[in-house]
C-alpha cells in the first residue's frame, strides 16, 4: 500500500518536473530565437521615393502661395476702394457746406501744392500737397473739425496760423467754432508724412524727411493722392497753376508731385517716395502731352494716364480742334499705387474707370 503510494507520488513528480523542464525549454527557446532590435529590418522611403515626396511639397508650395497672396492682395484692393468710398461720402458733404468759400474748385476742397497756412512759417518743413490737404479739410488741422473763412472773425483772417489756437488772435476766450468732421478718425488709415513707407534720400526729394502731417493711406499703408478738378481748365492738365499757352489746366501735375516724383529739364528728376519699381521713379512723374495728335506719344505720363478714352476717341482726328479731357473733369481723382507701390502702373486703384 505504501509502496504503491510512494510509487505513485513519484510518478506525480515526475510529471510536475517533466513539465516544468518543457516550459523554461520554451523559454529559453523563444529567448534564444528572438533577434535584437538593432538586427530588425524595418520598412524605410527610398532616395527615389524621398525626392518623389519632396518633389509634389514644393509643386503643392508654388501652386498655394501665390493664390494665397492674389487672395490677401485682392482683401486689400477690397478695403481700399471702401476706404474710397468713405472719402466720397465725406468729400459731398464738405461740397455741401462750403461750395462758396471754395467755388474754384467746386467747392471740393483745394488740392494745390502750397504753404501751409496754419503752421509756422519757413524754414518749417510746411509745404503741403493734394494728398495732405484731402485730410486737413475734411478733419481739420488738429482733427477737430476744419474751420472754414467765414467762422473767423475779420480781426483774424490774415492770421490763419492762429484759427486753431485755444485762444485765436486774442479776440476771444474759447476756440473757433467748426464745421463738423466729415470722417472720423476711426473709420480711416492716416500716417504721418515722416513715417511713410520708403522715404526717399534728401537729394533731389521734394518731401521734406521732418514733415509731420498726416495723409490718408491704403491697405498697403501707401499714401492716397487727391487731385480736383478746376472747372475753368481749358486743357487736360497742366505742370503746374500757371498757364501753359495761355490755357488754365483742368488738373494740375505738381499737386502730388512731392510723392510721385515730376520730371524737370534736361532729364532732372525729383524724386517722389515709396520706390519699388524700376529705376526707382513712379511713372506719373511725367507729365506729358495734352495735344490729341501727340499725347499717345508718352504712355506713361500723367496726361496719359488721366485721359479720358471715350473722349479721346473722339478727338484723335486730325480735323479736330478741341481738346482731350480728363476722367472727372468736374470732380477729383483719387489714387492708390496698390500692391507695387509706383503709381501709373496697371494695379493702381483709382475713383476712375481705367
Amino acid at each position: 500500500m505504501s509502496m504503491s503510494c510512494f510509487t505513485n507520488g513519484n510518478l506525480v513528480h515526475r510529471h510536475l518536473v517533466d513539465n516544468s523542464a518543457r516550459r523554461v525549454s520554451g523559454v529559453r527557446s523563444s529567448v534564444t530565437h528572438r533577434r535584437p532590435m538593432h538586427l530588425m529590418q524595418f520598412s524605410a522611403f527610398t532616395l527615389i521615393e524621398l525626392l518623389v515626396t519632396v518633389s509634389i511639397i514644393a509643386l503643392l508650395i508654388a501652386v498655394l502661395v501665390p493664390s494665397l497672396r492674389g487672395a490677401r492682395n485682392s482683401a486689400k484692393n477690397v478695403a481700399t476702394k471702401a476706404t474710397f468710398t468713405g472719402i466720397t461720402r465725406a468729400l459731398e458733404q464738405f461740397k455741401n457746406d462750403n461750395q462758396q468759400e471754395f467755388r474754384r474748385t467746386n467747392g471740393y476742397p483745394p488740392s494745390a501744392r502750397g504753404e501751409d497756412i496754419h503752421e509756422a512759417a519757413p524754414p518749417s518743413p510746411n509745404v503741403l500737397y493734394g494728398a495732405h490737404w484731402l485730410p486737413r479739410h475734411l478733419m481739420g488741422k488738429d482733427f477737430k473739425g476744419f474751420i472754414p473763412r467765414e467762422f473767423v472773425p475779420k480781426d483774424c483772417l490774415d492770421r490763419p496760423r492762429e484759427w486753431y489756437y485755444p485762444s485765436p488772435c486774442g479776440l476771444t476766450d474759447s476756440e473757433l467754432d467748426r464745421r463738423p468732421r466729415y470722417i472720423e478718425a476711426d473709420t480711416i488709415k492716416m500716417t504721418p508724412t515722416n513715417e511713410l513707407k520708403g522715404q526717399p534720400g534728401s537729394s533731389g526729394a521734394l518731401l521734406s524727411p521732418q514733415l509731420t502731417a498726416p495723409v490718408f493711406v491704403d491697405n498697403y499703408d501707401r499714401p492716397i493722392l487727391y487731385y480736383v478738378a478746376n472747372p475753368f481748365g481749358e486743357v487736360i492738365c497742366t505742370p503746374t497753376t500757371s498757364k501753359v499757352d495761355g490755357k488754365i489746366g483742368i488738373y494740375v501735375h505738381e499737386d502730388n508731385a512731392g510723392f510721385t516724383g515730376v520730371e524737370g529739364g534736361s532729364g532732372y528728376v525729383s524724386t517722389g517716395t515709396g520706390f519699388t519699381y524700376t529705376r526707382n521713379q513712379h511713372l506719373i512723374e511725367a507729365y506729358g502731352d495734352v495735344d490729341p495728335q501727340r499725347i499717345d506719344n508718352n504712355p506713361h505720363s500723367f496726361a496719359f494716364y488721366i485721359l479720358d478714352d471715350n473722349v479721346h476717341e473722339q478727338t484723335e482726328s486730325a480735323t479736330y480742334s478741341g481738346t482731350v479731357r480728363p476722367y472727372n473733369s468736374d470732380t477729383y481723382l483719387l489714387i492708390s499705387a496698390g500692391n507695387d507701390g509706383a503709381y501709373g502702373t496697371k494695379d493702381d486703384i483709382t475713383n476712375f474707370n481705367r
